[in-house]
């Protein structure tokens, strides 16, 4: 009887995975024909611009199996609206902090425990998009002060229309609008000093707060001025970039266990970088470290080892 039960269990296992395998092989193969569809639809608009042609292969190639989190409560506008009228009162941190955390404590529970949502660029992002986001990154590089920057170094710091994993919008314009007007003040026109006059430009309105769980898109961080590590670095990447400053984030692990953080990096034309603001919450809140783990650059050129999983019909790589 033992044996029966056993060798019954063994054909239902056996079923259930080949069913399974083949469901993935399924959507493997669906999700690379996807890529292949989306793909060739970059290029069947005529483009003449032969520097237009070449960013948009580099995102072809590079940016289309990316995606974003998202896990927005109910109430997102209220608390963005909330966020930015009491950074408008210039509290001190501790204030604003406990107001903002009692903002947070009203988001339903449920929503709380709500599996963030993976969102595939290849599911919501189209060609008009994707040669928007390439005309209005080559209309601030080449210029007088980043004319040094390679395109490699164009295509992986400027050009991506996203910093991490936050939920995709159209930024550029209004991002531009924004923070052109450092053009003016810096009258050294080098990327290092208008690196700076950004920083601190952001400095004077972001309030750091880590007690939400969801990951706000550029444009809710420019209203709200609020967040976290990450959210801090999105901001000036997207702000940078917006005014042709070659930027991107680097993360780690705090060899103390203190757990992930992120800053940004900006590229110098003398074929180096330099981190900003690694530091500056720490110092604002007192904190202390002993020693930075291993650190990793987000870029956007695609990890050729997720490339090959893809390619041999496994599951996608988050």
């Amino acid at each position: 009887m033992n044996k029966f039960i056993f060798l019954f269990s063994a054909l239902i296992f056996l079923l259930f995975y080949n069913c399974n395998q083949t469901k993935q092989s399924n959507e493997s193969c669906s999700y690379r024909l996807q890529i292949k569809t989306i793909q060739d639809s970059l290029f069947n608009i005529a483009i003449s611009d032969p520097i237009v042609q070449a960013a948009i292969l580099f995102q072809k190639e590079n940016f289309l199996i990316n995606y974003s989190v998202n896990k927005y409560p109910s109430n997102i506008s209220e608390i963005i609206n909330y966020s930015d009228s009491l950074i408008s009162l210039q509290l001190p941190y501790a204030d604003f902090s406990k107001l903002m955390s009692e903002k947070i404590a009203q988001i339903p529970i449920s929503e709380k425990l709500k599996k963030a949502r993976i969102i595939h660029d290849l599911d919501v992002m189209t060609s008009s998009q994707i040669i928007e986001n390439t005309k209005e990154a080559l209309s601030v590089w080449p210029n007088d002060w980043n004319r040094e920057i390679d395109f490699s170094v164009f295509s992986n710091y400027i050009l991506p229309f996203r910093a991490y994993h936050e939920p995709f919008e159209k930024w550029r314009d209004s991002y531009f609008k924004e923070y052109s007007k450092l053009y003016e003040l810096d009258t050294l026109k080098s990327i290092w000093t208008l690196t700076k006059l950004l920083e601190s430009e952001i400095n004077q309105h972001f309030r750091y707060f880590d007690s939400h769980s969801f990951q706000q898109s550029a444009m809710l961080l420019k209203r709200g001025k609020f967040g976290n590590c990450v959210d801090y670095a999105i901001w000036i990447a997207c702000a940078g970039r917006s005014i042709g400053l070659p930027i991107t984030i680097d993360k780690t692990t705090w060899a103390h266990a203190f757990g992930n953080h992120f800053w940004n990096a900006v590229y110098l034309t003398n074929d180096s970088t330099v981190n900003i603001s690694r530091d500056h919450f720490h110092r604002e809140r007192g904190w202390s470290y002993s020693k930075v783990g291993k650190i990793y650059r987000i870029t956007n050129e695609i990890n050729q080892e997720v490339l090959r999983k893809i390619e041999a019909g496994q599951d996608r790589v988050y």
